[in-house]
Formats: structure tokens, sequence, C-alpha cells
């Protein structure tokens, strides 16, 4: 009996110090962040996209935000609106990067865009209450990253069968990063706000190409502006050809590739 009362002491032992040691570095993990400014909240969602812990990173930076909710479990009202605005102000960093990789401007979501909120909202706050839970920040936050620019995606376009025949007016990667920074639901689909960001920055990116052509061939006609009535009206027909105010994948590639034909 004696021996069993040792055995059971000695566990409850370890279980106590265990305990003490998670307090400890919970204590100390509290104390690193508990005066997080903006900029260092941005390199903490640089650390998990990147860095070789991302669940520390996550952990930081949830406690960064709960201690400016006062210390609850939950995330509301303006300190959620906080987390929201940090992520967008990272993934527009991200999209102005890949914007200047590509050479294509539409790909810059600033961090107000409506669509981007709603991107990163939607992973974030998947039911809409406005409330985060840490369950719901850490799934969110990695998803958030992790979505900037899917590599599966990316990969899967060469599966696709969709190919462009002007290929030195546009290529199968920009225009496949063009649709990925439209989709951002990844519902397969465009439509409302999505819809019309789409429109916009297509119109941005082949205006940039026109001008970049009429440059090259001397022919300032063969510039249109974004705005120009006759691009606007291209890319109205040929990327929404039923009017019915979405756009598929398929429709978006085929016109497209209708569009840089044209001009």
């Amino acid at each position: 009996v004696e021996g069993v009362l040792q055995s059971v002491y000695r566990l409850d032992e370890k279980v106590r110090e265990a305990h003490e040691a998670a307090r400890a570095r919970n204590a100390q993990l509290k104390r690193a962040v508990s005066d997080l400014s903006p900029i260092a909240r941005i390199k903490i969602i640089a650390e998990i996209d990147e860095g070789e812990d991302p669940d520390t990173a996550v952990e930081k930076l949830w406690q960064s935000f709960v201690e400016d909710a006062v210390g609850t479990t939950l995330i509301t009202g303006e300190t959620f609106q906080l987390v929201i605005n940090t992520f967008c102000e990272y993934v527009s960093e991200e999209s102005r990067q890949q914007s200047e990789r590509r050479n294509v401007p539409a790909l810059y979501h600033k961090p107000d865009s409506p669509v981007l909120r709603q991107f990163v909202q939607k992973h974030m706050d998947p039911n809409n209450d406005h409330v985060l839970t840490k369950e719901e920040f850490v799934d969110g936050a990695k998803k958030v990253v992790d979505d900037i620019e899917p590599p599966d995606q990316v990969k899967r376009k060469s599966l696709q069968g969709i190919r462009l025949s002007t290929v030195s007016q546009a290529t199968d990667d920009v225009l496949e990063g063009l649709w990925l920074q439209c989709d951002l639901s990844q519902a397969g689909e465009l439509s409302g706000q999505e819809y019309q960001d789409a429109m916009t920055r297509f119109c941005q990116y082949a205006s940039d190409k026109s001008k970049e052509k009429a440059g090259r061939l001397r022919i300032a006609s063969l510039y249109h502006a974004p705005e120009s009535i006759l691009l606007r009206s291209l890319v109205n027909e040929y990327l929404d050809p039923n009017s019915d105010g979405s756009i598929t994948r398929e429709e978006f590639m085929a016109g497209v590739e209708q569009v840089m034909t044209k001009l």
C-alpha cells in the first residue's frame, strides 16, 4: 500500500511540476507580448507564414490580442476589428509584392479593400458572429496566410487544359494569379463585389498590356486607358458573355484570351 501511495504521490508531483512549467511559459509569453506594436504583430504573422515554428507564433499573436481584450478568453469589439485590420495589412503587403514580382498592378489589394476584408474575415470568423474563440483564431490565422497564394491551386493550372495563344501578351501564371486574387471566396465563380473587382482588375491589366504594345510598336492609338469605353465593352462582352452578372473560371480564362487577341 505504501509503495502504491508513493507512486501516486510521485505522479501527482510530476503533474504539478508540468502545470507549473506550463504556467511559467504562459506568464513569460504574456510578458513578451504585453505591449506589441502593430509592426511587431505583422512580423509575428510573417513567422506564422514562413517561420519554422508557426504554432508558437500563433500562440504569441493570440496572447497579444487577448491582452488587449483585458484578459478575456474571447476577442470581440474593437479588438476583433484590430485582428482583422492587422491581417488585412499583412495580406495587402503580400499582394503588393506579388504584384511587383509579376509586373501586374491589378494583383494589388489595398488593406481597406472590401474584397480583401471579406477574405480575411471569412477565414478568421467563419460563423460571422464578430467573436473570436482561440480555436477560430488559430485555425483562421493559418488559413489566411496559406491562402494568399495557394500553391496547389497554382500548380493545378497545368491540368486544366487552358492555355493562351497570345503568350507574349499574357501568361498562364499571371492570369491564374489574377483569378485567385479575385476569387477570394474560392467559390469558383465571381459575383457581387468579386465580379466588380475582377472587371476593374482585368481592365487595368489589359490597359497595362496595351500600353506596352503601343510603346513597343510606337503606335499611340493602341493604348487603351482602364476606363476606356472600348476596353470596358470588350471586357464585359467576353468575360461575361451571357450578361448574368457572374463569371465562372472557364468564362474568365476564355474571355481573357479573346480580349487580349482583340486589343
